[in-house]
């Protein structure tokens, strides 16, 4: 429950960046940095776990274990 109620936190704190950044403006800098760092971090994170399914996938399609 603790992680569900931490992921819909992070979702909405990033709406709120997006809307920042498009609308209001409000420290328009900073928020492209954050913003900036949330992407490298994503690419980060998710780059080898998206390499890794796909090369599980080909070696399914190939028929090996």
């Amino acid at each position: 429950m603790v992680k569900r109620i931490g992921a819909w936190i992070l979702i909405l704190g990033f709406i709120f960046l997006i809307f920042n950044i498009m609308v209001l403006g409000w420290y328009r800098e900073v928020s492209g940095y954050v913003y900036f760092f949330i992407l490298v971090l994503y690419f980060l994170v998710f780059a080898n776990s998206k390499n890794k399914i796909n090369s599980d996938e080909n070696h399914e399609k190939n028929g090996e274990d």
